[in-house]
């Protein structure tokens, strides 16, 4: 595992931010952030009611090299999008651990998905939403698959939209290790 200098593991710091909606101003949204467009990684995690509509049902978490490319993905997809969503974004990445959070992120929206349901039925309704309706995913931007295949990794979910997001997800605890290889 990444350790820092004194032998203590190193911990990926994800700061989560109140829900947003996919049509909001992204300038708000840049606000709540706190951030540059050049900072990230990031993840979007959808807010889901229950029951969700078909629509809805078919849009899963995701991560973001940047906010600029979230962005990108609201401007691609803004006609076919209508969803609240939390952002979690990692802050003070160094250069070196971009890749590790990225990837990490990147199994932590898979969890997120399982969790809330959004792997089940969706992936099925989805896949027959597209077929009879030509319908695309709506994954412009987002990150296809994790850069790198074996890491290990500490997330520390930080901020109080996390409790939200931790109860709508099977009360997930603050800090989650992820381990591939």
């Amino acid at each position: 595992m990444t350790k820092n200098q004194g032998g203590d593991l190193e911990k990926i710091k994800v700061r989560w931010v109140d829900t947003m909606h996919t049509g909001d101003d992204f300038d708000l949204i840049l606000q709540a952030l706190e951030v540059g467009l050049d900072e990230g990684p990031l993840m979007l995690v959808p807010r889901r009611r229950r029951p969700a509509p078909q629509a809805e049902a078919s849009y899963h978490a995701q991560v973001f090299e940047n906010p600029d490319w979230l962005r990108a993905h609201f401007s691609e997809h803004e006609s076919e999008l209508n969803h609240e969503f939390w952002i979690g974004i990692c802050e003070n990445l160094d250069c070196q651990r971009r890749d590790t959070a990225t990837a990490a992120l990147w199994h932590f929206c898979r969890l997120t998905d399982a969790l809330a349901g959004r792997n089940k039925k969706g992936r099925r309704l989805a896949q027959s939403i597209r077929e009879n309706k030509g319908e695309r995913e709506l994954t412009y931007g987002a990150i296809p698959a994790p850069p790198q295949d074996s890491f290990d990794a500490v997330l520390e979910n930080v901020g109080d939209a996390f409790d939200d997001v931790a109860l709508l997800h099977k009360d997930l605890p603050r800090t989650i290790l992820i381990s591939r290889g």
